[in-house]
């Protein structure tokens, strides 16, 4: 396996952890199905991560890039 970031890499172990219980599927499908509920969760807990000092960088932008409600909506309809 190629591994990319971090949490790829705690992706893939948390997988292959979930995996080890099993000890059989009764069919591929069964198997898939485990596969995706675990990906979803992982995805919907990913998702819910805050990003650490996000206001201040976004702050930040919205200053270099002097946005405001006319700007954003003039670009839109461009």
């Amino acid at each position: 396996m190629v591994y990319t970031n971090n949490a790829l890499e705690r992706l893939f172990k948390e997988l292959k952890r979930r995996l080890k219980t099993m000890e059989m599927c009764q069919s591929e499908a069964s198997a898939e199905k485990y596969l995706y509920l675990l990906l979803r969760y992982q995805n919907e807990k990913f998702l819910k991560r805050k990003l650490k000092n996000w206001e201040y960088y976004f702050q930040l932008y919205r200053e270099q890039h002097s946005y405001t409600k006319e700007n954003i909506h003039s670009e839109v309809i461009l």
